[in-house]
């Protein structure tokens, strides 16, 4: 069985894909629902369900909102909601390029917390191509509560 994991690399494959570099002041939106099942994190109820993502993208900015509802085997009704922030500045050679990732998630069971991912990436490289600042805070796995 797989583990029902709302993947974040395909989620940003999505959204590249999607076409970021618009014109200054556009905005842009796309949404689009999926069916989704596996086994839910912390509980391991396997749980049916679908999911809406709704694609924001303006000014080298973009924003994924997800939220999904699903039924457990157990009949426990199960949400999820992840909010994702990021910049993305499109190539340039001998250019700088500063991005940074905000993730925030939750779960909950009958409408109780009872997980979350919260992490901050951010990366900075040079017009040379070398990085020259890094870091990650917090997790990219599922916290049980």
């Amino acid at each position: 069985m797989k583990t029902f994991r709302p993947c974040l690399v395909t989620i940003l494959l999505f959204s590249l894909s999607a076409g970021i570099s618009v014109a200054q002041g556009n905005k842009k939106v796309d949404r689009n629902t999926y069916p989704s099942e596996g086994l839910m994190p912390c509980t391991n109820d396997y749980v049916v369900g679908e999911e809406t993502i709704v694609l924001t993208y303006w000014d080298e900015k973009v924003q994924i909102r997800s939220k999904g509802t699903f039924t457990g085997e157990s009949g426990k009704i199960y949400t999820w909601s992840m909010l994702q922030n990021f910049t993305h500045k499109e190539y340039r050679e001998k250019a700088a390029i500063n991005e940074t990732w905000i993730i925030n998630s939750v779960i909950e069971c009958d409408g109780v917390p009872i997980a979350f991912i919260k992490t901050m990436h951010h990366i900075t490289i040079n017009a040379n191509g070398e990085p020259t600042v890094e870091f990650d805070r917090g997790t990219y796995e599922f916290i049980c509560l």
